[in-house]
């Protein structure tokens, strides 16, 4: 079964009247929704405006997905449920962050268990936000909604890495009531590697369903 998480945020979408004197927000439904076929067009279309920006979609298996994309879904499927992993690689879910259920805004990858070996590299969360979408928030209650999913599976928190100086995830984060932990050197490029930490049931963070409130009203 495909799970979706679904929150219907206040968002900041204005529609203004015609004589432009009132203004009222629109509700919009923001999902996270696993891969399926019927989200093929949307996904699709995700990628191809990534590439176009960067040359390249390094997150998934793009050209699998433009070429096959119900052999995608299974291997997404597959990474989900752990099957035929390399030793090295632990199973990870994979979620569009829909708008409406009508527009992929981005993608986001949760891994639930981190083994000691893998947890020094590697967070629970991974994500992208197309680059037409950026800076609008949409990063900060994907990763909100992820929250939610990860304290009903009975997680205590998430780890999360930032390479370099991105403030703007930094921002995402802390938003989310996530704090710094430590912060390492990468031992050939020098660049920092920060590490974060989200406490799922922190006191003056309240639930995850209390910050998706918070974030949208």
């Amino acid at each position: 079964m495909f799970k979706r998480i679904a929150y219907k945020a206040r968002e900041d979408h204005i529609e203004r009247a015609t004589l432009g004197a009132l203004a009222m927000k629109r509700v919009a439904t923001l999902t996270l929704e696993e891969v399926t076929e019927p989200l093929a067009a949307q996904y699709l279309a995700m990628v191809d405006e990534f590439t176009a920006a960067d040359g390249e979609y390094p997150y998934n298996d793009a050209e699998t997905a433009r070429q096959d994309f119900s052999t995608f879904i299974r291997d997404l499927r597959d990474e989900a449920n752990g099957v035929d992993l390399p030793p090295d690689v632990v199973a990870q879910t994979t979620y569009v962050l829909l708008l409406d259920g009508e527009r992929a805004l981005g993608e986001f990858r949760f891994r639930p268990l981190l083994p000691p070996p893998y947890r020094s590299n590697n967070g629970h969360v991974g994500y992208n936000v197309r680059p037409s979408e950026r800076g609008k928030g949409y990063a900060t209650r994907g990763l909100a909604l992820l929250c939610e999913e990860a304290q009903e599976l009975g997680l205590n928190g998430l780890s999360l890495a930032v390479d370099g100086n991105k403030p703007a995830s930094v921002r995402v984060i802390e938003k989310n009531c996530g704090t710094l932990h430590h912060t390492v050197s990468d031992p050939q490029s020098g660049e920092p590697r920060s590490w974060y930490w989200i406490a799922l049931l922190k006191a003056e963070c309240g639930t995850a369903a209390n910050r998706l409130d918070a974030l949208s009203s």
